[in-house]
This record gives C-alpha cells, structure tokens and sequence, in this order.
C-alpha cells in the first residue's frame, strides 16, 4: 500500500511539473509568432510608404506647375487687357470706330473685401480712389500709393526697399536702342543705361525719352553690348493704372487697399477697412 501510495505522489508530480512547464512555453510561443508575423508584413509596410511618399511628390509637382500655368495664363491676360485699350485708344484718335464692348459690372456681393461683400456702388468708389496706387507687375500687384504722390528721379543704386522702386528715368534720358515687343534701352548722363519694357510709343534711336513717364522698378536685364561685353542694369516697367477687372482680382484675392494723402511734405497713411 505504501509502495502504491508512493508511486500516486510521483504520478502527481509529474502531470504538475509537465503542466507547469507547458503553461511557461505557451506564452513564448505566441509572443513568437507574433513577432514572425510582424516581420513578414515590414517589407510590405515600407514599401507602401515609399508608393504613397511618391505619391504626394507627384501631386505637389502637379499643384506647382498648375499654379505656375495659372500665373503664365493670367499674366498673357492682362497684357492682353492692356493691349486691346492701347488699340482702341490708337484708333479713336485716328477717327476710327470700334465695336464699343460691353462694360464691365459687378453685381452686389460679387466682391469680397476684408471678408465683408461689398455693393457696386462701393466698388466704383474704391476704384475711382485707389486704382491708379496699385500696379500688375511680374505676375503680383504691388502699393504704389506713396511713388505716386511722391514722384521723384528713379532710385538706380542698390534696393533698400519696395518704396524705392517708383519713380522717373533722369532727365535728359535718349533712346539707345529699341528691342522690339515693347522693350527699349535708354540711356542718360555718362552712359548709364535702363532696360524699359512694357512701352506703347514707337520711338526710333536717340529720341529723347519723355521725362515724365512714371516707371516701376522689376528687377534686372542683362544684354551683350555693342562692343561684346555682356553688362547687367536695372529693368523698369512702364506704369499703367489697374483696370476694372484687375482692380477686382487685386481686392478679392486678399489686397489690402491703402488711402494716401499728401500733407506739405509728409505722406499720410490710412487701411481702408
């Protein structure tokens, strides 16, 4: 009986240290498969990463180029605006009759200004005050309000800042040569020489450049010279006020309109709200 007894009790034993090593090894085991299914899906995972980081790269090529086919497109525009009343302006003064467009209107709350929408009749008012202080260049308007009112010889040094930009060619200033497309060099005291664009009048080599064209400062033009160097000058741009339909684009695409007035020789500034 003792012997039987005994040899339950090992049984027991047994079954328990079996039992216990099984509980151990269960938790290995799965925590093993885990981490074997987790190494299998990483080469999926980076590789659809790298799909959708190729992805975002392709789109945001694609949203630059379309805004930069926007602001071609746009800039093709104006120009084309600016052309059509430079024509139609040529053929009045030679007793020509054109087919009158249709002018344009804004109907209230078309306009947008400050978040606020705006009446025709507040539309027609800010045009009349604030079209000819703001100027299209290079694809952007830009404050002119304060070169306007303050018109003085143009700043030829080096630009300190964006009040700086308006102003007129020195005085006496000749054509040294015309380029074509609306393009001149002209050319005052010692030779110093500015590329002009953006011209309406057909001006001839060595005609004196009217003195009281307001230009705008745009950037820098670099040409081969007669003699062969290559020189590098200050580029301006002729000054046209906004038209009805720049002035609109001007004030719902965020400009911020600005009310100037002269008091003896101190400019004062005031947001429109």
């Amino acid at each position: 009986m003792k012997g039987k007894y005994i040899m339950k009790i090992k049984r027991v034993l047994i079954l328990v240290v079996i039992s216990a090593s099984c509980s151990v090894g269960w938790p290995t085991m799965v925590l093993g498969q885990q981490e074997k299914e987790l190494s299998q899906s990483v080469p999926q995972l980076q590789q659809k990463i790298e799909e959708l980081e190729e992805t975002i790269k392709a789109q945001q090529q694609t949203i630059q180029q379309a805004k930069k086919a926007y602001e071609c497109v746009k800039k093709q525009l104006d120009e084309q605006i600016q052309e059509n009343e430079r024509l139609k302006i040529l053929c009045e003064k030679a007793g020509i009759i054109t087919t009158e467009l249709k002018k344009t209107t804004f109907e209230a709350g078309d306009i947008v200004y400050r978040g606020e929408k705006r009446t025709q009749k507040w539309f027609d008012r800010m045009y009349e005050k604030c079209h000819d202080k703001i100027a299209f260049v290079d694809c952007k308007y830009v404050d002119i309000g304060e070169g306007i009112l303050n018109l003085r010889g143009i700043w030829t040094g080096s630009p300190t800042s964006e009040k700086c930009r308006m102003g007129v060619a020195p005085y006496p200033s000749k054509v040294l040569s015309v380029l074509g497309n609306g393009e001149v060099l002209i050319h005052y005291e010692h030779e110093n020489i500015l590329h002009i664009r953006g011209v309406e009048h057909n001006f001839v080599d060595d005609e004196p450049w009217p003195e009281d064209t307001p230009l705008i400062r745009t950037g820098t033009f670099n040409y081969t010279a007669a003699n062969g160097q290559h020189k590098t000058v200050w580029r301006f741009t002729v000054y046209k006020p906004l038209t009805k339909e720049q002035f609109a684009d001007a004030i719902t695409s965020g400009f911020k309109l600005i009310s100037y007035k002269k008091m003896g020789e101190k400019i004062v500034e005031r947001p429109i709200r």
